[in-house]
């Protein structure tokens, strides 16, 4: 279920910046304006200077890259129908994207987020098709790193817990936004309730809470060899403070995998004969750990 960002986590600088020797004063001049207008959504400026630069160099490399972004600029004011996102997506993923990175370098993505908002905004309220998982806001938001924008595009899908791409998207969401403890909640749904998703996600290293990614991976040498719906369990083992910031409810469901979270839960709260019975029935393999690391815990 991984999916592909456009959103740049490493850039090249700015080519436009390193001012070509061979480049007349003119054509220079041009360029650095061209991109400062770009960079403070000055489209009537870069209008004007991408004019100046087709007048003094217009077979310049970059002129392509800048003639496709004054475009797009200029194209902000006309309203977008739900109907016209997916080529407007298609376009920043396949052109845009690439076209600000070589011109502007690490500013890219706060050039483009209100194109990117654009798209989303076109997107607002339209169902969520797991066929079709890129035509939602929520994909869109996280492409400019707007989080909230995406948890509430998520939020509003009637049933959206069932949706495995959602639960992910949400996972990150929360954990870029800050908020751990909703970030750990979604993944443990995920884990219980499509946990072939939830391992492609972590497999692909998109958890960033360092700590249970760290524990996914202890998770994966156990001799015992549980399967992904385990993983909520163990952490809640190896991390016995998250009992008393996760959610009560969590885990109230009746899969195993809950039945085996909420074992460990109780174990950890109040270790006692009958909790530990609940453990070793839910999963017997939880009680060793259980036990194995006890004496570290006190």
């Amino acid at each position: 279920m991984p999916e592909h960002s456009t959103a740049p986590d490493r850039v090249e600088p700015p080519l436009a910046g390193q001012l070509d020797l061979f480049l007349n004063s003119d054509a220079a001049v041009a360029l650095a304006d061209l991109c400062a207008t770009l960079r403070v959504h000055d489209t009537a400026g870069a209008q004007r200077a991408l004019a100046a630069l087709a007048a003094h160099e217009p077979g310049h490399r970059l002129f392509p890259a800048a003639e496709r972004l004054v475009a797009a600029f200029t194209r902000m004011s006309a309203s977008l129908s739900r109907a016209g996102a997916e080529d407007e997506l298609n376009a920043l993923e396949q052109s845009l994207v690439p076209a600000a990175r070589g011109l502007l370098g690490r500013d890219a993505l706060e050039v483009l987020a209100p194109l990117w908002r654009r798209v989303a905004g076109a997107l607002a309220g339209a169902p969520f098709d797991a066929e079709h998982p890129r035509l939602h806001a929520s994909y869109v938001y996280a492409q400019c790193l707007d989080w909230a924008g995406a948890i509430a595009a998520i939020e509003a899908v009637p049933g959206h817990a069932s949706e495995p791409v959602l639960l992910g998207r949400l996972a990150e969401a929360h954990s870029r936004a800050g908020d751990r403890t909703a970030a750990i909640a979604a993944w443990c749904r995920l884990c219980w309730h499509a946990p072939d998703a939830a391992s492609e996600c972590l497999d692909a290293g998109e958890m960033p809470d360092a700590p249970v990614r760290e524990a996914w991976l202890e998770f994966l040498e156990l001799d015992a060899e549980p399967g992904t719906k385990w993983f909520p369990a163990y952490l809640l083992l190896g991390a016995p403070g998250l009992a008393s910031w996760l959610p009560a409810n969590l885990g109230d469901g009746p899969t195993s995998g809950e039945r085996a979270f909420r074992a460990v839960r109780d174990v950890l709260q109040a270790d006692g004969a009958e909790a530990r019975r609940a453990l070793q029935a839910a999963a017997p393999w939880l009680l060793e750990e259980y036990l194995k690391t006890r004496p570290a815990r006190r």
